[in-house]
């Protein structure tokens, strides 16, 4: 029951989670899926909470995962870290009580919300 949209997860029937991506490039600009992320948890946040279904978005940051320990990477994972106020990337248990929350009855009253994890990052 409900609508399903691409890349998006189902977790109960009044609960959609948009997982997404948030990447910088080397000239510092966001990558696209950030933006139409957050705007569609906004707009199918406000569109569907008449029918019970609360749409959030979650926005990692870096994400620090085997495939950016690489040596062509190193440069570029240093100029993160210092980018970063929390000092580190962040790791998957950073995302996974935020998922719990935005699953649970506890946010029965957040719909539309881009919940930012990623130590700060975005504040400099």
């Amino acid at each position: 029951m409900g609508l399903m949209a691409r890349n998006s997860y189902k977790l109960t029937q009044s609960t959609f989670f948009f997982p997404k991506s948030f990447l910088v490039n080397t000239l510092n600009f966001i990558n696209i899926s950030f933006l139409c992320s957050a705007t569609s948890s906004e707009t199918l946040g406000t569109e569907w909470i008449d029918r019970g279904v609360r749409v959030n978005c979650i926005s990692p940051g870096i994400v620090d995962t085997p495939l950016i320990h690489s040596e062509d990477l190193r440069p570029l994972v240093q100029r993160w870290l210092s980018d970063i106020p929390a000092g580190r990337l962040a790791q998957v248990t950073d995302l996974q009580a935020a998922v719990v929350y935005l699953a649970s009855d506890v946010s029965d009253y957040m719909t539309g919300h881009n919940l930012v994890i990623e130590g700060g990052q975005s504040l400099w």
